[in-house]
């Protein structure tokens, strides 16, 4: 008798533990599109953020400080574009913690500063 038991609860124990890694999966799934979605978002920001350094090293400090408040506007413009385009999330329900790790993975051409700065937006 308990055998038989047994041998009917193992398929069903097997299909709550696939729904659980179909649910973890499409997170993951949420997670990689949102991070897709910011770096498509961000081009702008880290052009401009690659031209700020290169005149850092060239000791063109002047220019770089004329920059400086269109590199602020163009990540602001970064984070509508992201609020406005990115998929139907409520922003409450967002893991930050694992959108960083998604945004490591598929966004590593962002830099590390403008990741977090991001992160901090999203946070308030």
């Amino acid at each position: 008798m308990n055998q038989r038991i047994l041998f009917l609860l193992l398929p069903l124990l097997a299909l709550l533990a696939c729904s659980d890694a179909d649910t973890s999966s499409s997170e993951g799934d949420v997670y990689k599109e949102l991070a897709v979605q910011f770096c498509q978002c961000a081009t702008p920001s880290v052009e401009l953020n690659r031209k700020m350094k290169k005149l850092l090293e060239d000791d063109q400090r002047d220019q770089f400080v004329q920059m400086s408040s269109k590199a602020q506007e163009t990540f602001q413009q970064t984070i509508r574009c992201f609020q406005q385009n990115t998929i139907q999330v409520d922003p409450s329900s967002i893991d930050v913690q694992e959108l960083e790790k998604s945004l490591r993975v598929h966004c590593k051409e962002i830099p590390s500063r403008m990741m977090q700065d991001f992160l901090l937006k999203l946070e308030k």
